[in-house]
């Protein structure tokens, strides 16, 4: 069996319908950075501030990686007729699913909880499966995007819990600055400057909010679900206000999305809070 064979993808989407296809389109979203962005930012806000940047900090690593591997391999996708969503840059590996398995193999590695696990496997299947459903991805790039994200996920567990470096304040600020540019000069483009301006936000504002506010998440639940809310409407208004930015200017769009998560977001939690 060639893992590169379009043969796969045809017997697949054999057995398709058209309420198959728009389920498997909601699926493969489990798979886009901006969703993990949305989930993440709610763990941040709610139960925990550290958890939360590690995994933004992991999440946008994959997205980077992805992105490099691709332009470094440079294979076709799929035959587009067999296309049934839309899909950009090259094949292997499937980003969606160096995603998908790098965030939630490392998920099941700190959380380690049976629940955790079988919920987070049955996510990385599905969401692998329907790449190929929607005919955007050979068997390869799957098999190659699982195993990148799980590698990565690994690697970024040994760092966390082996290799722990204590920086002062101001190396923090020049690490923070330093990684993003160093990843821009290896490559970039439309994607990777999102990518690396929303890492250089998110670091700022969480450094910042850290040193100022400094907000709490042992709250109550009718706090968090408050917190959740009112977050993710700041959030959505600064994106869609942001968005009358010229294309050049497009990194200090997501540079101030960034800081709207980890920071200007928790100024306004110090307020509103104590409605709740």
């Amino acid at each position: 069996m060639c893992l590169a064979d379009e043969g796969i993808i045809k017997t697949v989407q054999s057995l398709g319908s058209p309420l198959l296809d728009k389920l498997f389109a909601g699926v493969t979203s489990l798979g886009d950075i901006m969703f993990y962005i949305v989930f993440i930012s709610l763990i941040y806000w709610c139960f925990s501030k550290k958890t939360g940047f590690k995994l933004f900090c992991l999440v946008l690593f994959l997205g980077y990686l992805g992105v490099f591997l691709k332009n470094i391999f440079k294979t076709p996708r799929p035959n587009k007729a067999l296309w049934r969503t839309e899909a950009e840059g090259y094949g292997f590996p499937s980003g969606h699913v160096t995603v998908t398995a790098g965030f939630w193999g490392y998920f099941m590695m700190a959380m380690r909880k049976k629940w955790i696990t079988i919920i987070a496997s049955i996510i990385i299947f599905f969401v692998a499966f329907s790449r190929i459903y929607l005919g955007v991805h050979f068997l390869l790039d799957i098999i190659g995007g699982a195993l990148i994200g799980i590698a990565a996920a690994l690697w970024f567990y040994y760092l966390e819990t082996k290799v722990r470096i204590s920086l002062k304040f101001y190396q923090k600020i020049l690490l923070c600055i330093f990684v993003p540019l160093i990843m821009l000069a290896v490559l970039m483009n439309d994607t990777t400057i999102q990518l690396c301006s929303m890492l250089f936000g998110l670091t700022i504002g969480y450094i910042l909010e850290n040193k100022t506010v400094n907000i709490q998440t042992s709250v109550k639940n009718k706090t968090k679900i408050s917190r959740g809310i009112i977050g993710l409407v700041v959030v959505l208004v600064a994106f869609l206000l942001l968005g009358i930015l010229p294309s050049y200017l497009e990194f200090i769009r997501f540079i101030l999305v960034g800081l709207t998560i980890t920071f200007f977001a928790p100024v306004v939690f110090s307020k509103t809070d104590k409605l709740f």
